[in-house]
């Protein structure tokens, strides 16, 4: 049986998914650079894979799935769809780095405070991979300290 976390975990995650996907996608677009391209490419595809994993998750839990973003969220990614070569690259890193640092905090709850052991599961092997998206996004903003 799901637990009110249970619910806060698949709404803050799907949509922190969908945000990721799609600032993966403007980064292969707008970014100069070959590797925040590659991240970008990277958090489409993890991301992507992790939102169906976690879509199915919160059905069999009786979830309702958000296909929306916060106002907050999209407002970020309206930023972002502005910026274009290395201006875009210096807004984008520190936002990846601090949205992977939220992502692991709720993903993190879920396995503490979570009530459903599909979700829970999803969230305990997920971390890993969000752990290395910010590892990453944290090299890159140091190597590329945007000249």
């Amino acid at each position: 049986m799901a637990n009110a976390q249970d619910s806060r975990f698949v709404a803050a995650a799907t949509k922190s998914g969908i945000a990721e996907i799609r600032e993966g996608t403007l980064a292969i677009q707008r970014s100069p650079n070959i590797a925040v391209q590659e991240y970008g490419f990277w958090m489409q595809t993890d991301h992507t894979v992790l939102n169906q994993l976690l879509a199915t998750a919160a059905r069999a839990a009786g979830i309702p799935v958000p296909t929306t973003l916060d106002p907050e969220q999209q407002a970020g990614i309206d930023r972002l769809s502005r910026l274009h070569g290395a201006a875009f690259s210096r807004a984008f890193l520190p936002k990846e780095v601090t949205d992977h640092q939220e992502a692991l905090a709720v993903f993190r709850t879920e396995v503490q405070r979570g009530q459903d052991p599909g979700l829970v599961r999803l969230a305990r092997t997920s971390i890993p991979v969000i752990a290395a998206h910010l590892t990453e996004a944290q090299t890159l903003q140091a190597a590329h300290a945007w000249s």
